[in-house]
């Protein structure tokens, strides 16, 4: 197992067998790594990412995330509201939230421009409807 975290909060969790990444040391070996796609492409019933909750229980847990549900959701939200390439919509959603997959991934997935909106933006409503008015 892998944790990717920020030299932030490097070192804060236990890892029982895996390893942890700075990501601020990645930096310089990207580089490094082939522009090609992976020989092994993602299957649907693969986890794509995994959501930490609460849930109803208010008991902590990891909840599987399958790239056959992201698929389904991006391809759901492009179609209706509906996103196209002519389109440009805006990130506002912490990463930490689940519906940045969507704010990020559907504009990706069809084209859209996307305008990522910094947190202290996003907290400040004059400065987010001027973002939002002079793209």
């Amino acid at each position: 197992s892998l944790l990717l975290t920020s030299q932030a909060y490097a070192g804060r969790l236990p890892l029982a067998g895996g390893r942890e990444e700075v990501i601020e040391s990645l930096w310089p070996t990207l580089e490094t790594y082939p522009p090609t796609p992976p020989e092994q492409a993602p299957l649907g019933h693969d986890i794509a990412y995994i959501l930490y909750t609460s849930g109803t229980t208010g008991r902590p847990k990891g909840a599987l995330i399958r790239h056959h549900s992201v698929a389904n959701v991006l391809y759901s939200i492009a179609a209706e509201p509906g996103l196209t390439a002519t389109d440009k919509t805006v990130a506002l959603a912490t990463i930490a939230f689940d519906l940045a997959v969507v704010e990020i991934y559907t504009p990706l997935l069809v084209g859209a421009e996307l305008l990522l909106i910094d947190s202290a933006t996003v907290r400040n409503a004059e400065a987010l409807a001027h973002v939002l008015a002079h793209p």
